[in-house]
């Protein structure tokens, strides 16, 4: 079975994680060296991707990958810093605390 980019970068960096909260955002920001406003994330050596076929927040990245062998979900932004893999945040998720509307 194919590894989706999610699986892929837990593989790659076991301390990746899954972004859940606007709190864990928030603390991933202070982490990186990134500006509370995120501008210029370049200056960090932060880089994106994305993984996904479904715009939802309703679960986890890879529960209908292991359970029907699906090679990706719900879209998610995947965080690199100097090319390594550090986190993914879903893009639902991540609309809905720029709107102050989900937590």
């Amino acid at each position: 079975m194919e590894l989706n980019k999610i699986d892929f970068c837990k593989k790659a960096n076991p301390a990746f994680r899954i972004i859940r909260t606007k709190k864990e955002l928030q603390e991933l920001q202070k982490e990186l060296g990134a500006r509370p406003d995120w501008h210029e994330p370049d200056e960090q050596n932060l880089k994106i991707d994305f993984s996904g076929n479904d715009f939802d927040n309703a679960g986890f990245p890879t529960i209908s990958h292991r359970i029907f062998g699906w090679v990706d979900c719900e879209y998610h932004l995947i965080i690199f810093q100097n090319e390594f893999p550090v986190a993914a945040i879903n893009i639902a998720s991540l609309l809905g605390w720029a709107c102050d509307t989900y937590q």
